[in-house]
């Protein structure tokens, strides 16, 4: 019995090691994909911010062209 209680307590431990990195892994995808979504926001902010100034400079600039 003293076997079956080590094979026991290694599984416990087992369990114990495993749960933990399982229960991590989920909470770190989901902590990364707000951040991901957050910095893909920002930068979509920026690049609308950038592309509404240059319309405004070109709308501004004499048109040369015509």
């Amino acid at each position: 019995s003293a076997a079956y209680l080590r094979q026991v307590s290694r599984k416990q431990k087992g369990i114990v090691d495993e749960v933990p990195e399982e229960a991590k892994q989920p909470e770190r995808k989901n902590v990364e994909k707000p951040d991901d979504e957050q910095e893909i926001k920002k930068e979509k902010v920026e690049l609308m911010s950038l592309v509404k100034s240059l319309k405004r400079k070109v709308g501004s600039m004499p048109n040369s062209n015509k």
